[in-house]
Order: C-alpha cells, then structure tokens, then sequence
C-alpha cells in the first residue's frame, strides 16, 4: 500500500510544470507610459520574449512576459503580458481589469 501511495505521489509531482517568468498582477499595474526599459524589467523580471523593428519614430521594441503551470489536477493557468518602447520609453503598457488577483 505504501508503494502504490508513493508511486501516486510521485506521478502528481511529475506532472506539474511551469514556463516563463511569474509576475504579479499589481506590477503590471504600476507600470506608466515613459518608464524605461530598466524600470519595467525591474518590476516584472527579464522578458521571455522581444521583438525590434525600425518605425518612422525610431526603433521600437516590445517585451512580452508569458508565464504558464500546468497541474493534472486543476488544469493550466496562463498569464501573458507585453509592454511596446520606442527609443527605450514605454509607449503603450497593458490595463490589467481590477478582478485580476494574484
């Protein structure tokens, strides 16, 4: 019976994982437009993922954090966020609804 016990134990502990870089909802929120690109990441921790391109302004960027964990029991649960620069400035950042919690 113990076997069978630690063997179940041990399948629930294997099919849990996470990806990405965890961040709270309430730091999303304190994000302004004009931060910096240093303040941001202070904030929310290093992008999972960033893209650049030339515009007619100068060179934009976005950082997107993303961030998934999946459970066998209770399924998986996925946030995603991304935060548009120019020249190193926050130009746009997310609105994060007030039920969000964290």
């Amino acid at each position: 019976m113990k076997l069978v016990a630690l063997a179940l134990i041990s399948i629930l502990m294997v099919s849990c994982a996470s990806a990405g870089t965890y961040f709270y909802w309430n730091d999303v929120r304190a994000l302004k437009v004009g931060m910096t690109k240093q303040e941001v990441v202070d904030r929310l921790g290093p992008p999972n993922n960033t893209t650049a391109s030339k515009v007619e302004g100068g060179l934009q960027e976005k950082y997107i954090w993303s961030y998934a964990k999946t459970n066998m029991l209770r399924g998986t649960k996925s946030r995603s966020v991304s935060v548009t620069f120019l020249d190193g400035k926050a130009v746009s950042v997310p609105t994060v609804p007030k039920d969000y919690r964290d």
